[in-house]
């Protein structure tokens, strides 16, 4: 048993001071829902349940936090709050809030993801795929956002750049073709469209390939 000594109103959310030394994180909603008050006895089931509810609003509080910082998608959240040790329930809880209320949304997060992405012209298609599945974004949603962003179109400009000025890098070291070409691979390129910049590239400087 515990007798709430005192409620203090912030404004977000109400502390409540326990004559055992706890105090418990609680939205308005609940206080009103089970008529808290000074000096009111919380015994055995609704202890448990005001206990739980203090649990809750800490996971939503903590999951706003994390995304105040930036877009994130489903996984990402999810994530964070198993690292900080919330049960999964209320995880799972937040989650679908969250997702209903539209704070996370993933087709959103890959659209912007995906924008981010091509404004830093260093990333091909295959990289920005392969990151939005690390993120947990559904295979479809990633098809969708990527054709809607044409980001299946290589950006030759942005190839040729990454390729002249790694080539410069490497051309007197053994292998500088296939250090250049596997270079553009790592950053989503495809072979083809690596073939085809870097043979460019190759061809203006004079040098044969080695």
């Amino acid at each position: 048993m515990a007798i709430i000594q005192k409620l203090i109103y912030g404004e977000h959310s109400v502390r409540a001071d326990l004559d055992n030394g706890e105090s418990l994180k609680l939205p308005y909603s609940v206080v009103s829902d089970y008529s808290l008050r000074s000096g009111l006895e919380l015994e055995g089931e609704l202890y448990v349940k005001i206990y739980d509810e203090s649990l809750k609003f800490a996971c939503m509080d903590k999951a706003l936090r994390y995304l105040s910082l930036r877009s994130r998608s489903a996984l990402e959240v999810r994530s964070c709050l198993k690292k900080k040790l919330f049960r999964a329930e209320h995880i799972e809880s937040v989650i679908s809030q969250l997702t209903q209320r539209g704070y996370i949304n993933d087709y959103d997060f890959a659209l912007s993801f995906i924008k981010s992405r091509m404004a830093m012209k260093k990333y091909g298609k295959d990289i920005i795929r392969r990151d939005l599945f690390l993120k947990g974004i559904d295979r479809n949603i990633i098809d969708e956002t990527m054709e809607e962003c044409n980001a299946n179109e290589v950006d030759e400009d942005a190839l040729y750049s990454l390729a002249q000025k790694k080539y410069n890098a490497v051309k007197d070291k053994k292998n500088s073709y296939m250090k250049t070409a596997g270079f553009l691979k790592g950053r989503g390129f495809d072979f083809e469209s690596i073939r085809k910049i870097l043979a460019k590239v190759i061809r203006e400087t004079g040098e044969e390939q080695d």
